[in-house]
């Protein structure tokens, strides 16, 4: 599956189904079992909150970690640096790959993706 027809959905899915994570070592079963199903829950929310401002959630990264007590949180923040979002119209990259790919000004970007939360 090559990047523009992956979603995050296939994306996560795989990575979670492929066992990314030896169990005996990071996760049981049933705990990656509760992260995959949050998973997918945070990447619907997300994709309707991006949808809303014209913006397609192409993929995420997200970390789950564990505390002392063993309870399984979300350890991570969601912005551009950990989303790849592309303009619904146009296709236009509003993320990290800005920098990478030396397409344009990282910060105006990262304000244009703010000024559309903020005008949503």
């Amino acid at each position: 599956m090559d990047e523009v027809t992956q979603t995050s959905e296939c994306a996560l899915i795989s990575a979670v189904e492929a066992e990314c994570f030896p169990p005996a070592e990071a996760a049981t079963r049933e705990e990656l079992a509760y992260i995959k199903e949050t998973t997918l829950k945070i990447n619907e929310l997300l994709k309707e909150f991006f949808l809303s401002m014209n913006l397609k959630l192409v993929d995420f990264k997200i970390e789950f970690g564990k505390t002392a007590d063993g309870t399984i949180l979300l350890a991570d923040e969601i912005s551009p640096d950990s989303c790849r979002l592309w303009d619904v119209d146009t296709n236009q990259k509003y993320d990290k790959d800005v920098f990478r790919q030396d397409i344009g000004d990282l910060i105006e970007t990262y304000k244009a993706v703010l000024a559309r939360m903020q005008n949503k």
